[in-house]
């Protein structure tokens, strides 16, 4: 029989990321802008220490959405989870399952599916005792019988394929078989070996050259199927790549219009700057066929918004080519066996002087957005704080 219920159902992909930020209060607007710039929906965060109520506003300010803590010390841990505004609304409830900021949990329902996210960041210099209790601490918190959603650090490994150290004491190992137990328990799948299981693939690259796949997603074994695709893209603030997947829910998500403001910097351009003086000159021999001054100096500055949008946007793209060159210069250096980590550093370098010029954009929206919105959200970023 036909159900109209199932034709109407729109499926839509969610974007789950992992990232390690390292610290947080000396980079909210990379981080922000970095959400957004991916479009990432969901994002599991980890190493976040204790942001500050500042860096807190400039994030919100600047990335719609909901963050939920669980703060860390002012050097080491602090997890998070973030939902964008199209999957905020579907929240639920949220809860922190320890008191050392290495775990944070929310729960959400979409279309009358419940789901529990969960954001871990594992023991770095962790005993393999210590690192089975924390693993029990998820299978002692985590019903394998729900649609369960798990990301963050591990700083642990299930497998050899997984870094490229000789040493089988290596510390990444250290509590292996615990881990794999946890997921067993907990019936998870990797969400990359769901799609990819030979290529070898790394997230984290230590100074030494030491490669290891530490960051990783898992979802429910049954909701496997589900599972579209994987991508580990550079980070230029950390360390640590960013890995996301893409899993299919239902319901879409859709980016609303950002806000414009003009973007001073454009004046230094020698090209922008001649095209402003040609449509100056332009706009001024028109002046006679406007009933008031009012009304030419307005359409003049509708055609300067016009104008530089458009510069704006060739001017981006150009940047996302020469940035997306560089992601892909990056990766390849990543997966050679022995990587040049100062080449590394050189394009990541790189990659970060084209995220400070695109966050000097973000910190002028920001000014807008306080005196657009006020300081109605001051109240929760303070509370978030306080958690």
């Amino acid at each position: 029989m036909f159900n109209k219920a199932t034709f109407v159902l729109i499926l839509a992909m969610i974007r789950i990321a992992t990232i390690n930020t390292q610290g947080f209060s000396s980079k909210p607007l990379h981080i922000a802008n970095y959400i957004q710039e991916n479009k990432l929906d969901i994002v599991f965060l980890q190493e976040l220490y204790k942001p500050n109520v500042e860096s807190l506003r400039l994030f919100n300010h600047n990335c719609p959405g909901t963050l939920f803590l669980n703060h860390g010390s002012r050097i080491c841990c602090g997890t998070g989870i973030f939902l964008n505004n199209n999957i905020s609304q579907y929240y639920k409830e949220d809860k922190n399952l320890d008191k050392k900021g290495r775990t944070c949990q929310v729960k959400i329902k979409i279309d009358n599916t419940d789901i529990t996210l969960t954001s871990i960041y594992g023991l770095a210099n962790g005993t393999i005792e210590e690192r089975a209790q924390f693993f029990e601490l998820l299978k002692n918190n985590l019903n394998p019988n729900d649609f369960n959603i798990v990301g963050g650090d591990w700083n642990c490994v299930t497998d050899i394929t997984d870094h490229t150290s000789t040493d089988l004491s290596h510390s990444v190992t250290r509590g292996s078989k615990s881990l794999i137990d946890c997921i067993n328990t907990l019936d998870l799948k990797d969400t990359l070996k769901s799609i990819n299981d030979s290529t070898r693939k790394y997230t984290r690259i230590h100074r030494t050259g030491f490669k290891s796949r530490i960051d990783r997603i898992y979802v429910s074994n049954k909701q496997k199927k589900n599972i579209r695709d994987f991508k580990i893209i550079g980070c230029p603030f950390s360390d640590h790549e960013c890995y996301y997947s893409d899993i299919l829910l239902t319901q879409n998500t859709k980016w609303g219009k950002g806000l414009w403001k003009h973007n001073n910097s454009h004046l230094q351009d020698t090209e922008y700057v001649n095209i402003i003086n040609h449509l100056i000159d332009e706009h001024d021999e028109l002046k006679l066929t406007y009933n008031t001054p009012a009304d030419w100096w307005d359409d003049f500055k509708t055609k300067v918004k016009h104008t530089s949008i458009r510069y704006g946007k060739r001017k981006s793209e150009k940047t996302n080519k020469l940035r997306n060159q560089l992601q892909i210069d990056l990766n390849s250096e990543i997966e050679k066996v022995n990587p040049n980590v100062t080449k590394i550093t050189e394009i990541k370098n790189q990659m970060n002087d084209i995220k400070n010029n695109q966050t000097r954009g973000l910190i002028v929206r920001s000014r807008e957005r306080f005196f657009e919105w006020g300081g109605n959200f001051h109240s929760k970023e303070k509370q978030n704080f306080g958690n």
